[in-house]
């Protein structure tokens, strides 16, 4: 969801009058998918053959200010909505974790089963920064002809905001005014549905607090009215964690006259509430343990009259609303994990996209005659990288993934080009736990640092070749250090060397609490020797995960940050230097402005053409200005959010996973399987 952007919403919109490239709502014809007729296809794999793999961009890529996303398709998510629109007859996915993104796939006509990115005028809705990653809520008002999306929170003070995005051919992003009296946090965690014939939004809430049934008027003000209590079992009450908001399902059973809620997710049973629209409570209709995984999904089969669950230990599951019948079948399949779901009853199926890094971007088609899955869009982005480093590679143009990730063996490396059709590819084995690395731009390759043997006391160091075909080769090195973990690195191109400083001793016991606050120098031209520098000055101490650029013109190294306690990971968000000449001396860097607002785990890179360090935490981008006095910006963020808000459950360690790069259009960021751009000629917001 996209971050809040304050002052970069009025500069935006003055850039956008001003004529700003990637101003007004527009389409872009993003990528052809493979297989699937309109009915749903004859089956197929999750990856397409490798003829088909890359996407084709047809048309070249709106350039937009802030942050984009450069490949040709919607990257691989959870907490994302789908809807079905009507009119158009075609799928539209938004947001989920990371940036309010829209994609629409057309299910019908010449683009059919080829996405297209939507790019909305207007200022979509912020993202929560205390809750990154709460689900987003949509639903498609076939009244408007529009989508309604809802930010809702668990504070109460706050009040629910409601957004329209209009689906015309200049498709936009509204604020409604609305009316009436403030729910509060009943809708936290929220699921709407459109009751046509009442002309109004049903809203029902599933977050920490109270939560409440609301109705929002579609007809004359957009006015909010409550409706009844939520249903008891659709809290925090029995279970730790959020009910599935993206698993259950929220329909009008209009046969009945009534609204249905399935909340799947439960840690014991999915349960069927019903509520008359005519008024009244919410009242369980039946439970099952089939569907309580939080992996399931829900859909309404209109056709058939039932609701049909997907993805849980049970495999499919259905529950007939004329007598109230559960059905289970033995097919599991392994693609849908914790996705969104929508009834498309024009051709009797139910469709599911992505459901994080297992499914990747494919599109599933679930026919509900004979309760058959098929693929209608394949996985067209490859492997996710998995590594846990990234360096880019200037030879290559490309971004380099690998690294320990936790897993035996460690990731394979992967690398992913800057274009819309690239995707990740694997060019070399693994090399782990290999932990930091930069490029050697003299040498042509990526240098590493790490522990080639589990009893070994000090870094050993591997270097991977631009030249294509190459693999990891482990270098013989001289006076080596002692071995530890998180330390931060750069490339001293004018000496050819690696400089390394600090981190946490590599010691048996974890964490070991001795931090390191000594610096290296491996030679990269000639014989691989490492020398200890003997530094004076302030360093700030020892300390890990700090982040690091090499200055070129003001030939010294530039720190920030860093850890000095590994299991609270705080520490100190202040600036040291080190000069790279003779002198080696550490002083504290004093900045104006105001940095990022953690001190771990922040990525930086160095921008030549700025003269300025880039650093990415985990909710903006901020730029360190190095000419004159050292000054702190935070760069607008018009359009999506930054893609580094994606949850920690998509990745496994979230954030810190994210790969960071500088390539000839702007910063690179990959994220999962997703890779994003951000337009370095983007204004500052502070």
């Amino acid at each position: 969801m996209a971050a809040k952007l304050g002052l970069g919403v009025w500069l935006s919109g003055l850039l956008c009058m001003l004529g700003a490239a990637g101003c007004g709502g527009s389409v872009k014809n993003a990528g052809a998918g493979a297989g699937g007729d309109a009915g749903g296809g004859s089956g197929g794999s999750a990856e397409p053959p490798p003829e088909m793999a890359g996407s084709t961009h047809e048309d070249p890529a709106p350039q937009r200010l802030g942050w984009s996303i450069r490949d040709a398709t919607p990257y691989s998510r959870t907490e994302h909505a789908t809807v079905l629109d009507e009119a158009r007859d075609r799928l539209i996915v938004i947001g989920g974790a990371g940036g309010l993104d829209v994609w629409a796939l057309p299910l019908s006509g010449p683009s059919q089963n080829r996405w297209l990115q939507i790019l909305p005028d207007g200022d979509s809705p912020p993202a929560d920064e205390s809750n990154v990653g709460a689900p987003v809520s949509a639903v498609y008002d076939p009244l408007g002809r529009r989508v309604l999306v809802l930010s809702a929170d668990s504070y109460a003070a706050n009040a629910p905001r409601i957004w329209e995005l209009t689906l015309d051919d200049a498709p936009a992003w509204h604020e409604l005014e609305l009316e009436g009296p403030n729910p509060g946090a009943e809708l936290d965690q929220g699921r709407m549905v459109v009751d046509t014939g009442g002309k109004r939004v049903l809203v029902v809430g599933g977050g920490l607090h109270s939560s409440g049934t609301w109705a929002l008027s579609l007809e004359g003000a957009a006015r909010w009215s409550r409706v009844a209590d939520a249903p008891a079992q659709y809290t925090f009450t029995r279970s730790p964690f959020p009910i599935g908001i993206n698993t259950g399902a929220l329909f009008i059973d209009s046969a009945r006259a009534r609204a249905m809620l399935i909340t799947a997710g439960v840690r014991d049973a999915a349960q069927v509430w019903a509520m008359p629209l005519a008024g009244g409570d919410w009242v369980l209709q039946s439970s099952n343990s089939c569907g309580a995984d939080y992996d399931t999904t829900s859909t309404y089969d209109s056709a058939h009259d039932r609701v049909v669950f997907v993805g849980s230990d049970c495999g499919i599951s259905t529950y007939s609303l004329a007598n109230g019948q559960w059905q289970t079948s033995s097919m599991v399949s392994e693609i849908l994990v914790a996705f969104s779901s929508i009834d498309d009853p024009q051709r009797a199926r139910a469709l599911f996209f992505s459901g994080g890094l297992r499914a990747g971007n494919a599109t599933t088609a679930l026919r509900y005659d004979d309760l058959s899955l098929s693929v209608l869009v394949p996985n067209s982005l490859g492997v996710a990288p998995g590594g846990s480093n990234g360096v880019w590679d200037e030879r290559r143009e490309a971004l380099i993934s690998f690294g320990d990730t936790g897993s035996d063996g460690g990731a394979p490396t992967r690398l992913h080009g800057s274009g819309p059709s690239d995707r990740w590819l694997e060019i070399a084995s693994s090399v782990s736990p290999f932990n930091m690395a930069v490029y050697d731009t003299n040498g042509q390759a990526v240098v590493t640092v790490g522990q080639v043997d589990p009893t070994a006391k000090t870094e050993s160091v591997a270097r991977l070749s631009s030249a294509p075909g190459s693999d990891w080769e482990i270098i013989p090195t001289t006076g080596a250090p002692e071995l530890r973990s998180w330390p931060v690195a750069v490339y001293d191109s004018v000496r050819q060397r690696l400089v390394l400083h600090g981190g946490e001793a590599g010691e048996a016991s974890y964490p070991s609490g001795r931090y390191l606050d000594d610096t290296w120098a491996l030679s990269l031209a000639g014989a691989a020797q490492w020398t200890e520098l003997a530094t004076s000055g302030d360093s700030g101490g020892g300390r890990s995960l700090q982040t690091a650029i090499f200055d070129p013109i003001g030939q010294r190294l530039i720190s920030y940050g860093g850890s000095v306690d590994a299991i609270a990971s705080n520490g100190p968000g202040d600036l040291h230097q080190l000069t790279l000449d003779d002198s080696l001396v550490w002083n504290e860097l004093h900045a104006a402005g105001t940095g990022p607002a953690h001190a771990e785990r922040v990525l930086t890179v160095y921008d030549p053409r700025g003269q300025r360090m880039l650093a990415l935490d985990r909710t903006h981008l901020f730029a360190l200005s190095l000419t004159g006095e050292p000054t702190w910006h935070r760069f607008c963020e018009p359009g999506m959010g930054m893609p580094g808000s994606l949850p920690f459950s998509v990745i496994g360690n979230g954030p810190s996973n994210t790969l960071l790069g500088l390539a000839p259009d702007g910063l690179f960021v990959a994220l999962g399987d997703g890779t994003f751009r951000f337009d370095l000629d983007t204004g500052y917001c502070d």
